[in-house]
């Protein structure tokens, strides 16, 4: 009987040790890396400090956070938004540059007002441009093209830097271009290079005349 009280005597010491040990160690990782930090309130994992900014300005706040500026925090608010009041924020509005470049009628699925005209647009691309049938067709390119970036960036000498925005940038612009085409947008280097440097010029004079363009760092941190 001594001989099975003792083993878990030492079960029960360990199980007791072991959580002790963890929870120092993590203060002492807290302490240590709060000493390179700023000040900051306690944060729950994943959303932050959301809750902290819900109790102080409730549960529909305007926070100018990147490129979106509304923040939905509470199950209520969401519910209201999306399922209650999903058609008045279905459409997304013309503003700034977006309008005079595009003629009424011709919005397309992106800034097409929601109705008839919409769901059936979203249905063709749904049949004829997503539908698994037509992505499969798509694989021998898209396996070619990522070959060719994988032995682009694997040709550099041992050390040297690789310009990985620059490379997938042309992957994209040539995934695309062979999708719809069917060739290859044969570039040459001066005419990639032109183009690189004028696209995060062009997104910026973008982002001052509309707010469709903000959060296109966001979505192309290569723009950032």
């Amino acid at each position: 009987m001594a001989a099975v009280v003792i083993p878990v005597i030492l079960l029960l010491s360990f199980l007791a040790v072991v959580p002790i040990l963890l929870l120092t160690r993590a203060a002492s990782r807290c302490r240590g890396s709060s000493a390179q930090l700023p000040p900051s309130p306690w944060a729950l994992p994943l959303i932050g400090h959301l809750h902290h900014l819900a109790s102080c300005h409730g549960p529909l706040m305007l926070l100018w956070l990147g490129g979106l500026p509304v923040i939905v925090a509470s199950a209520d608010a969401a519910r209201e938004v999306m399922p209650t009041r999903d058609l008045d924020f279905a459409t997304r509005p013309l503003t700034g540059m977006a309008r005079p470049g595009i003629r009424e009628g011709a919005e397309g699925i992106i800034f097409g007002p929601y109705g008839d005209v919409w769901r059936q647009v979203r249905k063709i691309c749904t049949v004829e441009l997503l539908c698994p049938r037509r992505v499969q067709s798509f694989r021998p390119v898209r396996e070619e093209e990522a070959g060719r970036l994988l032995r682009a960036a694997a040709s550099a000498q041992p050390g040297q830097a690789v310009n990985l925005s620059e490379l997938l940038a042309v992957y994209a612009a040539d995934s695309s271009v062979r999708l719809c085409a069917r060739q290859r947008q044969r570039l040459r280097w001066w005419q990639r290079l032109r183009w690189w440097c004028f696209a995060p010029r062009l997104l910026q004079l973008l982002a001052k005349h509309t707010s469709v363009y903000r959060s296109a760092a966001l979505i192309l941190p290569c723009f950032g």
